[in-house]
């Protein structure tokens, strides 16, 4: 599997675990999120994930709303995208 290849899972956000500082690429600082919690695939399989959001999209979730994490064997959380319904 490729570095940033793998499985999707879903994960409803309850809130924020923490804060971490992140630069953005224009060298000023910004608050990065922590987010964990029982993520599940398109198979029913629930797996307990956590990630950090990055300086591509450092936004704070609201709660009740759905991320779509993708999972590598290998190299844990790879990508987390915001999904709309």
């Amino acid at each position: 599997m490729f570095r940033y290849g793998g499985h999707y899972y879903y994960m409803k956000i309850s809130s924020s675990t923490g804060t971490s500082p992140i630069t953005l690429p224009v060298n000023v600082s910004a608050t990065g999120y922590q987010y964990q919690g029982l993520a599940t695939n398109s198979k029913g399989e629930k797996k307990y994930l956590h990630f950090n959001t990055v300086a591509a999209d450092p936004a704070p979730f609201k709660r009740g709303q759905i991320v779509r994490i993708t999972f590598n064997q290998r190299y844990g959380v790879t990508n987390y995208k915001l999904v709309h319904r």
